[in-house]
């Protein structure tokens, strides 16, 4: 089988640029946040002019009360984007640490501040919506040293998310290939297997350290399923992927451990079946920018989706089949079809169409008026 992935499967073509912005905070110790950040961005690759993104409106996050019984440091990690208005929107969680303590004070945080683009002129611009911010907040209960900011914030930052698609190997292959699929967070893994060996959906959960030249070191297994299938080409996959060696107080990068990945294997036996899910990470948005009202926004919601996945990963014909409250949400839940990403069925190697997926997509209306959006771990078609 031929892996070179762009005659494989002509994955569609997203821009995506990414902005990194820092703020790290403690409970008495606040740095970068006295004044407005200010980035530049070109509005076009082809364009000669840098326009301007200035936030104009900062909100800090509140240490949360349950941090103060459960965790006394932590950090987050949150994407967004801008909408017309310069209010962040699509927010996700892209890593927190540890889970579910510091996570919904950050995103409440970030949903109200303001931002303003301007073109090179000075004027006034809608802000780019093909920008995703990232913001690491570091928290600590008290005083904290140097280093262990550095740690926490390294850690929050090392944020590599890629998806194995497993394919069996010719026959005489003796060692698994991997290829890195342009513009998609995938991996092709062209795995020698013994005949009859159905390669399923799995994951790996692997221990591992990065040294001062940004190498992968030191990898463990922590968990498997299925037990053993996967280790071996997900530590090699592992060690591929870009990541950066932590840079200590005085300027040296430095050997750091601590990182812990789960590493999702999409595999052929699997996809033969259907379509499989890339990347489905809760999003959270603000009521008002969903077109609906606060006060009589249900506290929960659920919609249930039938689309196609076409062969190049795309979702296409998609409608609703059913939701609670009727049209509350139907809307939203449409709308993350298109952020979502699918990889798509395979036949003998190649990608199809497929018709007649389902997927449930939950609504739930937290506080200061954010709506938390997931879906189910699968899909059904």
């Amino acid at each position: 089988m031929n892996l070179d992935s762009s005659k494989l499967l002509g994955y569609p073509t997203r821009m995506r640029l990414f902005v990194l912005l820092l703020i790290t905070a403690t409970v008495f110790v606040l740095a970068g946040c006295s004044s407005p950040q200010k980035l530049l961005y070109k509005t076009s690759p082809d364009a000669e002019q840098y326009s301007t993104l200035v936030r104009i409106n900062y909100v800090e996050p509140v240490f949360p009360d349950k941090a103060e019984r459960n965790a006394r440091q932590g950090c987050v990690n949150v994407g967004y984007h801008l909408d017309k208005q310069g209010r962040p929107t699509r927010l996700q969680v892209i890593a927190d640490i540890p889970k579910d303590i510091f996570d919904k004070a950050t995103v409440r945080a970030i949903a109200q501040w303001r931002y303003r683009a301007t073109d090179p002129q000075g004027q006034t611009i809608t802000p780019p919506d093909n920008i995703e911010l990232r913001q690491i907040w570091v928290y600590r209960w008290g005083m904290m040293d140097g280093k262990t900011l550095s740690i926490l914030h390294w850690l929050c930052e090392q944020t590599v998310s890629r998806t194995l698609v497993a394919l069996p190997a010719p026959p005489e292959a003796t060692a698994p290939g991997i290829h890195a699929v342009k513009n998609a967070p995938v991996d092709l893994v062209a795995m020698p297997v013994d005949p009859g060996t159905a390669l399923t959906t799995g994951w790996v959960d692997v221990n591992f350290c990065i040294d001062a030249k940004s190498r992968v070191i030191q990898p463990s297994i922590r968990g498997s399923s299925p037990r053993g299938l996967y280790d071996e080409v997900a530590v090699a996959a592992l060690k591929t992927w870009n990541f950066r060696a932590r840079r200590t107080n005085s300027g040296h990068l430095a050997k750091t451990c601590g990182l812990t990945y789960r590493i999702r294997i999409l595999g052929a036996a699997s996809l033969a079946r259907g379509p499989g899910i890339i990347s489905r990470r809760e999003t959270i948005f603000p009521v008002s920018q969903l077109g609906l009202s606060p006060k009589s926004t249900p506290h929960h919601g659920r919609v249930t989706l039938q689309y196609c996945v076409d062969g190049d990963g795309s979702v296409s014909d998609a409608r609703v089949i059913s939701s609670k409250p009727t049209n509350a949400f139907d809307r939203t839940a449409l709308k993350m079809l298109q952020i979502w990403e699918y990889w798509p069925k395979m036949v003998n190697g190649s990608p199809v169409r497929v018709c007649g997926v389902q997927t449930s997509v939950d609504f739930e209306l937290g506080e200061d008026n954010l709506v938390w959006i997931h879906a189910e771990t699968s899909d059904a078609g």
